[in-house]
Formats: structure tokens, sequence, C-alpha cells
């Protein structure tokens, strides 16, 4: 997978205007169910991220929720490499962005992502993290519109059941690979 950065910085956030009735907020465990309407998934799973102190950014269009993107801090699993990351301290793991096929290039996932970077950083978090499998071009896309930038490579070797995890980065990844999630 290829491994993306943003530096989070007060001047590097823009001011984005979206014309509709479209609301960017963070999801609260009442509304579990609203999500689960939205996008197949767990109602125990959800919660227990919450309780991990994970955020999940959901873009409702008009009342209803049509894109979300989870946000790790301290461990976070990475799911498509099935293992658990530890994250340095200032450091956030964006992951399982989704917008709902009748809603896609309609720019939901930028205004989403100005709202959360603006409130990581508030939050003292200096820079963000994505993975990205090289296949999904449009995945590739949305990470470079959103200003992160490619550095570095992240994967497993494996013979068998047996796992050897890496990480080639240009700089201090931060994080480091805890184990099998």
């Amino acid at each position: 997978m290829i491994l993306f950065e943003r530096i989070l910085t007060e001047s590097k956030i823009e001011e984005t205007s979206y014309s509709g009735s479209v609301t960017v907020s963070l999801l609260q465990s009442a509304e579990i169910d609203e999500y689960l309407h939205a996008r197949a998934g767990s109602a125990r799973e959800i919660l227990n991220r919450l309780n991990k102190g994970h955020m999940c950014f959901v873009v409702r269009y008009p009342s209803s929720i049509v894109h979300t993107c989870w946000v790790g801090v301290g461990r976070a699993p990475m799911e498509y490499l099935d293992c658990e990351i530890e994250l340095a301290g200032d450091v956030a793991y964006v992951y399982g962005s989704f917008t709902n096929h009748a809603y896609r290039n309609m720019n939901l996932a930028t205004l989403r992502g100005v709202h959360m970077e603006r409130h990581l950083f508030n939050l003292g978090l200096r820079r963000a993290l994505a993975v990205v499998v090289p296949e999904n071009k449009a995945a590739l896309r949305r990470v470079q519109k959103g200003g992160y930038r490619k550095f570095g490579l992240i994967g497993f070797v494996a013979i068998g059941s047996c796992r050897r995890y890496f990480c080639r980065a240009l700089s201090d990844p931060g994080f480091k690979i805890v184990g099998k999630a």
C-alpha cells in the first residue's frame, strides 16, 4: 500500500464552501443506527471504535448520512493489512472513507476533509496519515487532491501463516506496527 501524509498547519487548512444543505459533524454513539443505515457494519464495532477515542466524521445531505470517514489516534487498525499500528501523540490515521454511490463526484470528501483537518489541528494533532491500495485510482486522486503527499510504502511478505510487515518511508512514519489485528 502507498503511505501518504498531510502536515496539518493552520495556514494550509483552506475554507471550502458548498451550496446546498450539507453538514459535517462527528458521529455520536446515539447515531450508530443512522450510520448503519448509510453504511454496512457492526454496531458493536462502531461503538468499540468510538470508545477507543476514534472519531467518525459524517456528511449529511440533506439530512441523511451520505459520507463517512474514520480517524484513529493512539492505536488504530490497518484493516487491509490485518495489523494494528501505534501512532505518535501528534499523528492521526485517516481510514475507512466512504461515499454513498448516489452522492459521488459532489466533492463531499473534500468538504469533510477541511472540517476534519481543522478539528484535528485544534486537538493538537499536526500530521495525518493515510494508506491507499495502488489499484484504487479514485482514492489516489482523492488523497492527492486533499493535499496529502506520498512518502512511503507499507505491506507484508507472507509464507503460509507467517507474516513479516515492512514500512519504507522517506521520513519518520509517525507510527509503529504493533502486530496482527
